[in-house]
């Protein structure tokens, strides 16, 4: 039996048993929805982003799109992911996995961002002859894909890598240019500049989820330098470096932030950082040529890590044993990963029936018996003319009565056993008819 009849059926016998204790009538019931979400991984890869269900790890969809896709980020609701291509920003409905253009036109596009707070998203742009090849932060309305302002960085590079503060405040920036990098951070409230570090050139950050650190992945092959740095999400200086790794691509939190997860791109392997002491507790080998970016499931269970050698696929490590398993994606160059808890819902529509509790017949009554009475035998009479001494006339008999028997008391009827429960429990789960959304 599939997950979905094990939901379907558990749910209406719950319903079904709430009604017979109950005594509720089903006939008059309309239906409604189950609402809950799933988490999906979008991968994002050459010309197309493949859907994955982290339930099952099965390969759901494939959006086709021709362009390259260096980034992706999903909405907070779940119903939106943000591909961000070579050739423009699409929006995919998670529903559908149908993707729209929405951005185009304003050059090259590095990354994207979405605010989990203000209704915005942020790209990354290397602007056209136009703009005079300027780059800068598009900061754009998520309801009507609209600019709504530009942070003009032409000073500090191309803005490569974006990251959002949990509390929505906070826009965290890697620049590059040429062999030097920034990290740079924005207030998003009042549009200002706030602060910059040097670091190295960057492939990958993240925020941890209570906002008070950031971690910045760096595999340098210019300096031959490997490094995640440890920036204090508030001060924003460099708190620690972690440079026991080895070609540092991807970054990701686990979602108690406990855990940092650390790709190595060039050990094919996964280190497992404890954010506590900020050093490697664990390296996994992943078996594949080329980790490149890291998401780990809304439940902590699973990281996925995409792989963007001849041997492309995606890793799914057990969180808790760390195993490893291996999604194939045939002739893919595998980049950017998004978890993506999409909204899922199931129609319930009841078939009109009306449960009738047993009523137990009345036991009869006893008949009460008639009371029974004794008459006493006549004194005798004379005999002769001679009179004798009379005997004494013996006293009659008192009569007897007999008080009639109580009517019998009906046996307590018995309550319905666990088996008759059940068989209205399936019945009334029967009467539905569920179908998923």
């Amino acid at each position: 039996m599939g997950r979905g009849q094990v939901l379907k059926y558990s749910l209406l016998s719950i319903v079904a048993v709430v009604v017979v204790f109950a005594g509720i009538s089903l006939s008059g019931f309309e239906g409604g929805a189950l609402s809950f979400t799933e988490d999906y991984l979008y991968v994002a890869g050459s010309g197309n982003v493949t859907v994955i269900s982290a339930t099952d790890d099965a390969i759901k969809s494939r959006v086709d799109i021709a362009s390259f896709f260096g980034s992706l980020a999903a909405s907070p609701d779940g119903k939106k992911v943000y591909a961000c291509g070579d050739n423009g920003v699409y929006v995919i409905n998670t529903s559908t996995n149908t993707a729209v253009r929405k951005i185009s036109g304003f050059g090259s596009y590095f990354d994207v961002a979405v605010n989990p707070v203000l209704n915005e998203y942020y790209v990354g742009v290397h602007g056209t002859s136009a703009d005079n090849y300027r780059p800068y932060i598009l900061v754009v309305n998520a309801n009507t894909d609209a600019e709504v302002m530009r942070f003009n960085t032409s000073g500090d590079g191309t803005a490569v890598d974006l990251a959002v503060s949990p509390d929505g405040d906070k826009l965290y920036v890697c620049f590059q240019s040429g062999l030097w990098a920034n990290f740079t951070v924005y207030d998003l409230s009042s549009r200002a500049y706030l602060s910059t570090k040097s670091i190295l050139l960057p492939d990958d950050m993240a925020v941890s989820p209570d906002g008070k650190e950031v971690y910045v992945a760096c595999a340098d092959g210019e300096h031959f330098l490997s490094r995640v740095y440890v920036i204090d999400g508030s001060s924003y200086a460099i708190k620690h470096q972690i440079d026991t790794l080895n070609g540092p691509r991807g970054v990701a939190f686990s979602p108690d932030g406990t855990k940092a997860y650390v790709t190595n791109g060039y050990g094919d392997t996964l280190s497992v950082i404890d954010t506590a002491t900020r050093s490697v507790a664990r390296t996994v080998s992943l078996g594949r040529a080329r980790p490149n970016k890291v998401a780990v499931t809304t439940d902590g269970k699973k990281v996925y890590v995409s792989h963007s050698g001849d041997t492309g696929g995606i890793s799914v490590i057990n969180a808790s044993d760390y195993s490893v398993t291996f999604i194939a994606i045939a002739g893919q160059y595998l980049n950017e990963l998004a978890i993506c808890k999409v909204p899922q819902s199931f129609l319930i529509r009841p078939i009109p029936v009306t449960l009738i509790p047993y009523q137990p017949s009345p036991t009869p009554t006893a008949e009460p018996t008639s009371a029974a009475t004794v008459t006493p035998a006549p004194a005798p009479g004379p005999a002769s003319t001679v009179t004798p001494t009379p005997e004494p006339t013996a006293a009659p008999e008192p009569t007897v009565t007999q008080t009639p028997s109580p009517s019998a008391t009906p046996a307590p009827t018995a309550a319905p056993g666990f088996g008759a429960v059940m068989a209205l429990a399936c019945l009334g789960g029967a009467a539905y008819v569920v179908r998923k959304r």
